[in-house]
């Protein structure tokens, strides 16, 4: 009997959402010499990076850009669903093993609380 074996190349589209949500926080700084003081640049918005299609099985690295880009830091980064790699950082890897709508979101937060 001759018996083959075939292997399926599956496409997906990926859905890429951002969130936006808005904490008060405070930060006191002290400093023994007068410094000239620069101007705070709150985070705007954030747009994710990344392909929009792609193969099952097959790892795609995403990346959350903050606008404006003079965002002061450090910003703290949530992807959902988790990723694969790269939770609480700026890029998260993802794999996907079936066909069909995968949607991801981050949501990065800056130390004056706001979060997008």
């Amino acid at each position: 009997m001759n018996s083959r074996r075939f292997l399926q190349t599956a496409t997906f589209r990926i859905l890429l959402i951002v969130s936006l949500i808005l904490i008060p926080m405070h930060t006191a700084y002290a400093s023994q010499s007068p410094q000239k003081s620069r101007p705070f640049t709150s985070l705007k918005t954030v747009t994710i990076e990344g392909a929009l299609t792609g193969e099952v099985n097959k790892s795609y690295t995403f990346t959350a850009l903050v606008s404006p880009k003079e965002t002061i830091g450090p910003l703290t980064y949530v992807w959902t669903p988790a990723p694969r790699s790269g939770q609480g950082e700026k890029a998260a890897t993802y794999t996907w093993a079936d066909i069909g709508k995968h949607a991801i979101k981050v949501t990065v937060t800056a130390p004056d609380g706001i979060s997008v």
